[in-house]
């Protein structure tokens, strides 16, 4: 079976991974917040901004490279790879970067290494904040 499951996720693009990545992590920040602070939405919104953003990510996942096991980092790098267009509010280092920070969280999430994926998800926070 879990055969079964690395054959279907080599056939999703980095650029896949990192979509359902993003939804992982946004998530994750929300409920740490909600659960470790009281404010109105809009604070929330404007507080998840720091986590969230391509800038934040990329910070993240740098710190984190030396934490993480060779097929991670190609993980990574294959998201990073994978970007072509850049929205004009991040630069193409930093969303390239972002990009495969998501890959990975939406690749350990698709693969249910969920411990593995809550380390990673639990240090980029520590990081950030």
């Amino acid at each position: 079976m879990e055969e079964n499951l690395d054959k279907e996720l080599k056939r999703l693009s980095p650029l896949s991974l990192a979509w359902i990545g993003d939804a992982v992590y946004s998530l994750y920040i929300r409920e740490r917040l909600i659960n470790t602070e009281t404010r109105k939405i809009g604070a929330y919104h404007k507080h998840s901004v720091e986590f969230v953003s391509a800038h934040a990510q990329a910070k993240a996942v740098k710190a984190l490279m030396d934490e993480l096991s060779p097929a991670e980092i190609r993980m990574v790098k294959k998201g990073k790879n994978a970007v072509k267009n850049v929205p004009r509010s991040s630069t193409i280092e930093d969303y390239g970067y972002a990009t495969g920070f998501e890959a990975l969280l939406g690749y350990l999430y698709l693969k249910k290494e969920n411990e593995r994926l809550k380390e990673i998800l639990t240090r980029s926070f520590e990081i950030l904040n």
